[in-house]
């Protein structure tokens, strides 16, 4: 076995390290003698090139490069790739290329072939997605012993320069495109996770597209046209965010120049306008903090130590933010950009240290990692079950691992049995995650157990055993219980096809988003309302049809009618402008006479605003007669000029009526909403599945 190297795979940036002779974590330099490799891919002249140099052109030739493919990584060819001399690529695919950049840099710094490596993702990353990521150190020619979550390897990395104390550790990763944060106690050689959540969709690029935004949004009130049309312009406003939101790191304000079309202009971003523009990314931050600090049934006071790891945890109103909020500046004593690789390459020694028997001291602390004798306990992120029928032939998700499990593990349950007379085989739809509705949880695989013996419907008992190893990874078995024999399966490869399971189809469903751009809507609040809406889409699934409109100057406009080209309806949504006055009334009759009429499917309208009406009365007469017409009306008012009261009385019941404070808490309402119409859809039962 060669050494194991350990691989941070990052959205931005990329990184590869191992422990030396000495038995200290080095990082390893690329060929232009960086640390760090930025994680775009260049594709010239029929081959790819990684890092520096195609990060460096991809201005000048954006449609050959390719950046952020983590994001993508677990998606099939027909949900992303990417074509080049007319062959497609998959995100796992360009993901390798990226893999065997930092492997021949590995062996030209070892001097040595390399084949063996542990490779980290987010602690949220889905089975799907670790899937890919192995697959692509495969297809990169590198056997991956283990897939390490990144807030695990932070924390080796930590505690090889630790005394060996008991402490409880937030780690808090916020690389360029994913979000993780996890809590574990730390106590000398054992490491135990108790808590993770994240979101793999969030990080410093964020905060780039808020400054490119910004910026676009400013030289088109100069000269009238969008920058952003021009694939190059963007690529090279790209560069000027990231460098700019740098600088705000360290200075209170940065210019930036934006060139289009033979024009330019010269934008001042204020440290200030920065952070009011990306707070509501920062509130996202904080919301996933509680929610695993909730998970963990712990209080702020009880988080010893705040540990920042990424690239953007620099950013001052993330510091301040987790100062604030934990009552102490967060821990800085390990580089984010580097401890990833370093914890992954510590946990390579251990691995092999193992295997090799050979007890080894890693690290250059007071109390350095014993090598084959740490201890490290972690969670599976998600929960996981499989798809079965309820008591009233519903289909429900039953868990069999809960979210923040320990694992390595094996969980199973043996209260399933067959819905058919001599059923001899039966479907396990494994599925990721709490939602009780499974068709609304990611599918992670699919299996027909068969050769089960005859017998009346109910008779059979059956047994589902799922394992769940170190890397994150899901194997299935089935036994039937009263012979007690591990019963036989195939992989399913095509769709699920929900119809064969579930009768009668679901009703479909017709949302109208009625957004208030009356004057007083205008600056943050229409553009905390455009973000919410456009992450009700994200939220809502592709079932639905969404219509929007819009009321304010000088009435009540139908921007897009009832559509699932989310893509165009997201447009029309961040084009909205705020002026004039508060037509409701008129809103509320143009959605239920020319949007929301299609008796037959279920209608509902979202109805956003900051005050009172032009004319209350008619508003509550158009409602009254919108849910006459069987429209379920749900309400939401922003901010301290909204009449809670009266805002209720116009909602369909008390319950549909939501309120925040401030803008920024749009999002979370959103999606709040988008969770419960999804729950509340009405599926009936049927198929070839297990029951309860």
């Amino acid at each position: 076995m060669s050494k194991i190297i350990g691989i941070d795979l990052g959205t931005t940036f990329s990184a590869v390290a191992h422990i030396d002779d000495n038995q200290t974590p080095k990082l390893i330099p690329n060929e232009t003698g960086d640390r760090l490799t930025p994680s775009v891919l260049l594709f010239e002249d029929g081959e790819f090139f990684v890092g520096k140099y195609a990060k460096q052109n991809a201005p000048a030739v954006p449609e050959q490069t390719v950046e952020f493919v983590k994001r993508e990584i677990g998606k099939s060819k027909e949900e992303f790739f990417r074509e080049f001399n007319e062959k497609q690529y998959s995100a796992e695919e360009l993901s390798a290329e990226i893999l065997k950049a930092l492997k021949q840099d590995a062996e030209a710094e070892l001097g040595t072939s390399v084949t063996d490596a542990v490779i980290t993702v987010p602690a949220y990353f889905n089975d799907a997605e670790r899937q890919a990521t192995i697959r692509a150190g495969e297809i990169a020619g590198l056997k991956v012993h283990r897939i390490i979550n990144e807030p695990t390897a932070a924390a080796i990395a930590y505690g090889m320069n630790q005394s060996g104390g008991k402490s409880r550790v937030l780690v808090f990763d916020l690389g360029g495109g994913t979000f993780d944060v996890t809590i574990m106690e730390v106590d000398g050689q054992e490491m135990k996770i108790l808590a993770t959540n994240g979101d793999h969709r969030l990080g410093g690029k964020d905060w780039d597209d808020a400054i490119i935004v910004y910026v676009a949004e400013m030289f088109k009130s100069e000269h009238g046209e969008d920058p952003l049309q021009d694939l190059h312009t963007y690529q090279d406003l790209q560069l000027n965010a990231i460098s700019a939101k740098e600088s705000l790191s360290q200075r209170q304000k940065a210019l930036i120049i934006c060139n289009y079309n033979g024009k330019s202009s010269r934008v001042e971003l204020t440290r200030e306008k920065f952070e009011e523009l990306t707070s509501n990314l920062v509130e996202r931050c904080k919301s996933c903090v509680d929610v695993v600090l909730k998970d963990a049934n712990l209080m702020p006071e009880q988080i010893d130590t705040a540990l920042l790891v990424g690239g953007s945890t620099r950013l001052p109103m993330i510091q301040d933010m987790l100062a604030q909020h934990f009552g102490n500046p967060p821990d800085t004593s390990v580089n984010p950009d580097e401890a990833v690789a370093v914890g992954a390459a510590g946990m390579g020694a251990l691995i092999q240290s193992e295997q090799t028997e050979e007890r080894r001291f890693i690290g250059a602390g007071p109390a350095p990692i014993a090598g084959g004798i740490m201890r490290i306990s972690d969670v599976c992120s998600h929960s996981l079950g499989i798809v079965v029928l309820d008591e009233i032939g519903d289909l429900i998700n039953s868990t069999i691992i809960e979210k923040n499990t320990n694992i390595p593990c094996e969980i199973s349950r043996d209260n399933y049995e067959t819905t058919s007379p001599d059923q001899t085989e039966f479907d396990v739809i494994v599925v990721q995650g709490e939602i009780p509705d499974p068709r609304y949880c990611p599918v992670r695989d699919a299996y027909e157990f068969y050769d089960i013996p005859p017998r009346p419907a109910g008779e059979t008992r059956l047994k589902v055993a799922f394992k769940y190893d170190a890397s994150g990874v899901i194997d299935v078995e089935a036994e039937d219980v009263l012979s007690g024999r591990v019963l036989p399966k195939r992989k399913k490869e095509e769709d699920i096809d929900w119809e064969s399971l579930v009768a009668p189809a679901p009703v479909p469903m017709d949302i109208a988003l009625v957004i208030d751009c009356s004057g007083s809507m205008e600056g943050r609040e229409i553009r905390d309302a455009k973000k919410a809406g456009v992450q009700f889409l994200d939220d809502i699934g592709p079932s639905a049809h969404v219509g929007l409109v819009s009321f304010g100057n000088p009435d009540a406009h139908i921007q897009m009618g009832l559509t699932q080209d989310f893509k165009k309806l997201r447009r029309a949504i961040e084009s909205l402008d705020a002026e004039g006055g508060t037509p409701m009334a008129g809103a509320i009759a143009l959605t239920r006479d020319q949007v929301l009429v299609n008796g037959e499917n279920e209608n509902v309208l979202v109805l956003l605003t900051d005050g009172m009406p032009n004319n209350s009365n008619n508003t509550k007469r158009e409602a009254e007669l919108a849910k006459q017409q069987g429209i379920q009306m749900i309400t939401i008012g922003v901010g301290n000029g909204v009449d809670s009261d009266y805002l209720k009385q116009v909602a369909s019941t008390p319950k549909d009526y939501y309120f925040v404070e401030e803008s920024v808490q749009l999002e979370s309402t959103f999606t709040t909403i988008a969770s419960r119409l999804v729950t509340e859809s009405s599926w009936g039962g049927g198929g070839g599945l297990t029951r309860l």
